[in-house]
């Protein structure tokens, strides 16, 4: 085949072939770059809902571990008040054996403890204290004894000291009353 075309026809149509593979490649970059937005959006969009998602998660798990945290706080706020009051009870505490036998071992041969009220409400004011003995002699012992015992005793004060009956006196009986305000050192019955 001869083409037996004139040159400027020629260059014609190489030119418009040319240009329909360029509206073709430009209409093919326009549908790319369509489809990359299209697929830039959706991304987008996907991304958004993801962020929106993970937020309120975030904002609900955060609620709810304030709402675990602020019952853990309680509980804690609770119990701490709870060991306060052991503290106290604790601090208030009265070894009564340790009393007792405090006030045994004060005791001289002859005498006995006949009434002792004390109450660890009442145990830093002045007690009360009545013991018989069977002479007065004894029951000043008594009392030297008990201003003596610095360790137990903080004071000592005689409140009463009544002889019932000194002519019938047989054997283990106790005639002499003597009544004692006392007031106890805290350390010692701690």
């Amino acid at each position: 085949m001869i083409n037996l075309l004139p040159d400027e026809e020629k260059r014609q149509l190489r030119a418009a072939r040319t240009n329909a593979i360029v509206i073709w490649y430009i209409i093919l970059t326009f549908a790319g770059v369509v489809f990359l937005v299209g697929v830039l959006g959706v991304s987008y969009r996907t991304l958004s809902t993801t962020k929106t998602v993970a937020e309120n998660l975030t904002i609900h798990n955060q609620t709810q571990a304030s709402n675990t945290y602020g019952e853990t706080q309680q509980q804690a706020t609770a119990l701490a008040s709870g060991l306060a009051d052991a503290k106290t009870l604790l601090a208030s505490n009265v070894d009564y054996s340790k009393l007792l036998v405090g006030i045994a071992g004060d005791m001289p041969a002859g005498t006995v403890l006949s009434e002792l009220n004390v109450s660890s409400a009442a145990i830093a004011s002045p007690v009360s204290l009545q013991f018989q003995a069977t002479t007065n002699t004894v029951a000043q012992s008594l009392v030297a004894a008990f201003r003596a015992d610095t360790s137990l005793f903080h004071s000592v004060t005689i409140t009463s000291m009544n002889n019932s009956d000194t002519t019938s006196k047989s054997a283990g009986s106790y005639p002499v009353t003597v009544q004692l305000q006392a007031t106890f050192n805290q350390e010692a019955i701690r």
